[in-house]
This record gives C-alpha cells, sequence and structure tokens, in this order.
C-alpha cells in the first residue's frame, strides 16, 4: 500500500492522529459514564417503584388473611393497583405478586418476548438482577413482603432500559457527529497552517538542492521572504554556509593551481634529468671518440672500432628520442578485430634467437580457441614483444616464462611469468614511471612498461603487475571481449 512520503502528510498524519485519538477516546469516556448515572438513576426509581408497591401488597395480603377482605376483592385491588403504576411509568413492562404459598395474586405484563427471567418459589431478600442488552436491557427487581421475619409473599418488578439505550444512541450519534465535524475543522487548519510551513521549507530545500547537485557555490543565494521564526533562522545558516563553501572552494582552486603548477615543475625537471642522463652516456662516448678521430693518431683497427662506438652511441640516443615521441604522442590506433593467438606467436616468433641465445624456453599454454578481441594487433605486438623482452633479461639461464590465459566475464586475462628473481617490493610501485629501469645504464630507456601500460589503457584494458617474488613476477594484461567476435 503507498503512503504518501512528505513532511505534510506525515505532520498531518500524527496531528490528526493525536487529535481524532483524544476527541473519541473523551467522547467514549463521556458517553460510558453518562449511561452508568443513567443506569443508576433508573435501578434507584425502579427499586423505590417496588419498595412503595411493596407496601400496598403486603398491607392488602394481610387484610386478607385477617379477612378484612376477601380474596376476590384483593386480587381485584391489586390488580388495579398494578395496572395504575404500569399506567403512570411506562417504563415498567410486567409486575407480578405472589403469595407466602408461591400462588400467582397478580400478573400484569405489557409484553412477553421471553426476556423475563423464572419466577422463584421463595424471596428472602431484595434481588435486582440485569437481563438482555441494548434495547432489550431491563431490571428486574424481586422483594419479599415481610414484616420483620414474617412473610407474605413477594413482588416482582420488570423495569425498561430501553429509554435509556435510545438515549445514549442518540447522544453517541450526536457526540460522534460533533466530533466529525471539529476534526474536519482542525484538518483545514492544521492543512493551512502545514501548507505555510512546508512551502517555505521546499523553497529553501529547492534552493539548497541547486548548489548540491551543481556545486557552484559562486552564484548568489536566491531571495527568500525574511521570517523571524526558526526557519528564518535555518535560511540565514544555510546562506552563511554558502558563502563560507564558495570561499573555501576559492581557496580551494587556488592551492590546487598551486599544487599543480609545482608537480607540472618537478615532471619537467624530473624528465630533464633523466632525459639529459640517458642522452650524456652515450653522447660522452659518441664526443671522446670523435676527439681520438680528429687527433688522427689511430691505427686503422683503432680508427674502426671509434666508429663503430660512434655510431652504437648515435643509434642509442636516436632509440632514446624515439622511445620518448612514442610516449608523449597517441598517434591514432587502427582498431579491427584481432586473432590475439596470431599476436602472440608472431610475437614469440620475433624472440626466438634471443631466447634461444639467453637459454630460456618460453611455454604457452592458452586456451582453445581464443577470443576475437577489437584491438591494433601491431601496437598489442609491440606490448607482447616489450613484456617478454624484459622477462627474458630477468630470467636465469636454463629458465621458463609461461604464457597462460583465462576468461573472466566479459574480459580476456594474458599472464606473462617468469622463473627471474623478482622485483623488489620497495620499486614495484614505480615500474611503469616513465624512465624507472633497474637494467644497467645503456640497457634500457625506461619507457618500455610506459609506453605498454598506456597502450593498453587506451584499448580500454588493464596492465599490472600480479606478483613479484624471489621466485619471479607474473604480468597481467587484460581486454574487454569483442561484442561482434565469438572465438578465433
Amino acid at each position: 500500500m503507498f503512503f504518501p512520503q512528505g513532511l505534510r502528510f506525515k505532520f498531518i498524519g500524527i496531528v490528526l492522529l493525536c487529535i481524532s485519538g483524544t476527541i473519541f477516546s473523551t467522547a467514549y469516556y463521556m458517553l460510558d459514564k453518562e449511561r452508568e448515572l443513567l443506569m443508576d438513576t433508573a435501578r434507584q426509581q425502579a427499586l423505590s417503584l417496588t419498595k412503595a408497591s411493596a407496601i400496598v401488597f403486603t398491607n392488602t395480603l394481610i387484610y386478607e388473611e385477617l379477612d378484612m377482605i376477601d380474596e376476590s376483592d384483593m386480587v381485584d385491588y391489586l390488580s388495579y393497583y398494578v395496572a395504575d403504576v404500569m399506567r403512570t411509568d411506562p417504563r415498567i413492562e410486567a409486575f407480578t405478586v405472589v403469595d407466602k404459598h408461591g400462588r400467582i395474586v397478580v400478573e400484569n405484563t405489557v409484553r412477553n418476548d421471553g426476556r423475563e427471567s423464572a419466577v422463584p418459589e421463595a424471596v428472602n431478600d431484595t434481588e435486582i438482577e440485569l437481563i438482555g442488552q441494548g434495547v432489550d436491557a431491563m431490571f428486574v427487581i424481586t422483594k419479599p413482603l415481610a414484616i420483620e421475619s414474617k412473610q407474605w409473599g413477594y413482588c416482582r418488578l420488570q423495569f425498561s432500559l430501553e429509554d435509556i439505550e435510545k438515549a445514549r444512541i442518540a447522544a453517541r450519534n450526536e457526540v460522534f457527529a460533533i466530533s466529525g465535524a471539529c476534526l474536519l475543522f482542525s484538518l483545514m487548519v492544521i492543512g493551512f497552517s502545514v501548507d505555510y510551513l512546508v512551502k517555505s521549507l521546499q523553497r529553501l530545500s529547492d534552493a539548497m538542492e541547486r548548489f548540491t547537485v551543481n556545486g557552484d557555490f559562486s552564484k548568489p543565494f536566491p531571495d527568500l521572504p525574511e521570517r523571524k521564526d526558526e526557519i528564518g533562522q535555518l535560511q540565514q545558516s544555510f546562506k552563511w554556509m554558502v558563502k563560507r563553501l564558495h570561499r573555501e572552494e576559492q581557496e580551494r582552486n587556488r592551492t590546487k593551481e598551486q599544487m599543480f603548477h609545482t608537480e607540472k615543475m618537478a615532471t619537467i625537471g624530473q624528465l630533464t634529468a633523466s632525459i639529459a642522463h640517458e642522452v650524456n652516456n652515450p653522447l660522452g662516448g659518441v664526443l671522446l671518440c670523435f676527439n681520438n678521430l680528429m687527433k688522427g693518431r689511430l691505427d686503422e683497427d683503432a680508427h674502426r672500432q671509434h666508429v663503430e662506438v660512434i655510431n652504437s652511441g648515435l643509434e642509442r640516443i636516436r632509440t632514446i628520442m624515439r622511445d620518448l615521441l612514442d610516449y608523449s604522442r597517441q598517434s591514432s590506433l587502427n582498431i579491427q578485430q584481432t586473432d590475439v593467438s596470431d599476436v602472440v606467436h608472431k610475437s614469440l616468433s620475433l624472440l626466438e634467437l634471443f631466447s634461444k641465445k639467453r637459454d630460456v624456453t618460453i611455454h604457452v599454454d592458452l586456451p582453445e580457441p581464443l577470443p576475437l578481441i577489437q584491438m591494433d594487433g601491431a601496437k598489442i605486438q609491440q606490448v607482447f614483444v616489450n613484456l617478454l623482452v624484459n622477462a627474458i633479461h630477468a630470467t636465469p639461464d636454463g629458465g621458463t616464462i609461461t604464457i597462460s590465459g583465462q576468461a573472466v566475464e566479459d574480459s580476456f586475462t594474458f599472464l606473462i611469468s617468469d622463473t627471474g628473481t623478482g622485483i623488489a617490493p620497495e620499486i614495484q610501485d614505480r615500474i611503469f614511471d616513465p624512465f624507472y629501469t633497474t637494467k644497467d645504464v645503456g640497457q634500457g630507456t625506461g619507457l618500455g612498461l610506459a609506453i605498454a601500460k598506456s597502450l593498453i589503457e587506451r584499448h580500454g584494458g588493464k596492465l599490472e603487475l600480479r606478483s613479484s617474488d624471489s621466485s619471479g613476477s607474473v604480468f597481467a594484461i587484460s581486454f574487454p571481449y569483442s561484442e561482434e567476435g565469438d572465438s578465433a
């Protein structure tokens, strides 16, 4: 079942629940007390009628016993008296007189619908009994006809409570009608009051949402009706908070700009130092050999060796510059559906002689068939070659490199593991940084892993170091599945 969740409906519901509960509880209590009062009054009236009539009945029975009147006159007199009493008070539905021998002397009943209780054989004390419910309820009063300890019989009165019940029902309906009218009026007053309060809160909420959703604290706070109550205090507090957040945002932006500038200069300095270091090493050898050649005192073999050193140094400088350009610029990718197994085998064919020279075995353990992946085959081949070259360098003679793969949901992951000495924990976070290398001087530029990581991320994949310890390292390359391809 749906219940409105707004503050307006919650507040009105709670207040109405409290008011209606109070009104109807009070009405029920008052009606119950009024009924008790009316019932007690009716009981006293019925008892008074019974006592007064009992005196007449007792005297008449005594006269009959003393032969002051005969039995027929006694019956006629008592019948007339009972009829007169019942005519005087319509609430009396039945009146019965029984003598000491248990004979019914007089019995007058307005209606006989089975509600009266059975006539007892003897009565020793006054008894009051309530029988029936609702409009059919009545008091049955039985009183002995006695003077001191001697009895001449008893009388029995049935007193209807129909008028009391009808009056109670009428009063209940009237009270409920008045309560309903009061509740409706309260609902209208509460509705207008709550609507006035909620509209103010809604305007404040809309203003707050503008800032919380857009996050732009530079705009001025909207003008809201001025209030002197708690809502007005809330508005002022929020205005103050917006101004403070705006100032803090300005300070934070200035700090970020300063940090960005500082970091940029530090990066440029680090990059410049790395380039200078990488270039100066081969350049120093080139200059030394060039100076020796200029002196012209070298024999033919020495001359040839110096030329080879110069050529090697210049080639080294060109390689550094090429890797730097590859890292700094992002050439367009030729993305197409590619058979990854073909890329892997081409990479292995390029490294076959190099791996045999280092006495390193490359074992391929890939599932068949491999999924087709959207990629630039040439760029990914460059990544595989780079990772495999690093693995061959890190693996001692007689070691093994394993290329495996596994499918996980909508991606495929290649694992390249070696049996080398691993990567020290303190430098694992830096291996993908540009110009960072653990190789000897002249053996690497420190850009290979940085370029490989950049290429994989441009393909929507991920390159990471899964593990590295004394038993070797494991690199993972993850690619998303091709949306069009099935398998190779």
